[in-house]
């Protein structure tokens, strides 16, 4: 992760959901970002197979010295929000709560590689 001190504000917040957009997409999903910063979420995860979504909000957090993920929530109530909560730790590990069963699930039947149509044209 890039060090708080060498960057400005946004900058860290956009790195770690770029963390997380790779991680999602090694996971075989399909990922969508808001372009907005005030949206409810930052990502939507999506199955390539059934296009099931789940809702992401990402966080920076640490592990204090008992191991014990660290963050801080967001203002308005996240259950409500979205489903999942992403947390990039220091070091690039990303840790998903409650867990990551949902994403498995919506991996489930994805090919490792999806045909795809060539852009503007339809079948």
């Amino acid at each position: 992760m890039i060090p708080r001190s060498l960057t400005p504000n946004g900058s860290v917040g956009a790195a770690a959901e770029m963390l997380v957009c790779a991680d999602l997409l090694a996971r075989g999903l399909d990922v969508f970002r808001s372009v907005s910063h005030l949206a409810r979420c930052d990502m939507i995860a999506s199955s390539r197979s059934t296009y099931e979504m789940v809702r992401i909000e990402v966080r920076c957090g640490r592990r204090n010295g008992l191991g014990k993920i660290v963050y801080t929530p967001k203002q308005e109530d996240l259950r409500t929000a979205c489903d999942l909560l992403a947390i990039v730790i220091a070091g690039g590990e990303v840790v998903y709560l409650p867990d990551d069963a949902k994403l498995v699930h919506l991996n489930r039947d994805t090919p490792a590689t999806m045909p795809r149509h060539p852009i503007g044209k339809t079948t």
